[in-house]
């Protein structure tokens, strides 16, 4: 069985590593994280620090996202092997298709959207 499973820091997501508890183990692993970065178009911001201030966010986010990513990898099941890391750029719901569409994966586990309870019951 191939396994996919995205990744975003929330209790929902952790909830779902916590539930590989009751899979055996997969012949294939991979945590997905996709980085969203923020827009900062606005006609008051110049190109150059523009640029700089996403290069910092950027770095920051990316450093995060391979903290969330090891620290998912403790809080799998001792019996799993290694996972495959998958850390891009994106929207995170097309970075979790392109990275299906790629692996193949028999099943995809997600905790949640993060809309919260409300916006989620609209």
């Amino acid at each position: 069985m191939k396994l996919l499973i995205a990744i975003d820091g929330s209790t929902q997501s952790m909830n779902a590593v916590h539930a590989l508890a009751h899979f055996k183990p997969p012949e294939e692993l991979t945590l997905v994280h996709a980085l969203t970065l923020p827009e900062l178009d606005h006609p008051m911001i110049t190109s150059e620090f523009r640029d700089q201030v996403r290069d910092k966010i950027e770095k920051k986010l990316r450093q995060e996202g391979n903290a969330l990513l090891s620290q998912t990898v403790q809080e799998l099941p001792q019996d799993f092997g290694p996972a495959q890391h998958i850390h891009q750029i994106g929207s995170p719901a097309q970075v979790i298709l392109e990275t299906a569409q790629s692996s193949h994966p028999d099943v995809i586990m997600l905790g949640a959207r993060g809309l919260g309870r409300v916006k989620d019951s609209c």
